[in-house]
């Protein structure tokens, strides 16, 4: 796992996802860098995390701080490999 700091204006907002008997909980949010040449991340916070994000608003400009997860999968029908990488938030902060 590996700690990021990105600081940038937040441009999309997701809905609110459960999934499974036990009420796991997902939101993603799309932030868009403050440089030269923008680029544009995803970033997911799960569980009581999800919390962070109810006063968000498109346009704030902030810092989050989130962790670079890997997971393997293989397709059950294809038996293709592959590896998915998130970013998972989990501190946010005025700029």
């Amino acid at each position: 796992m590996s700690k990021n700091v990105i600081a940038g204006q937040i441009t999309q907002i997701g809905d609110l996802e459960i999934f499974g008997e036990n009420g796991f909980q997902k939101k993603e949010i799309i932030i868009k860098t403050i440089a030269e040449i923008p680029q544009f991340y995803v970033i997911e916070f799960i569980a009581s995390n999800v919390v962070m994000l109810q006063d968000l608003q498109v346009g704030d400009v902030k810092k989050i701080t989130a962790n670079l997860n890997g997971r393997e999968y293989t397709n059950p029908d294809t038996g293709k490999y592959s590896v998915f990488m998130s970013l998972r938030g989990w501190k946010i902060e005025a700029v």
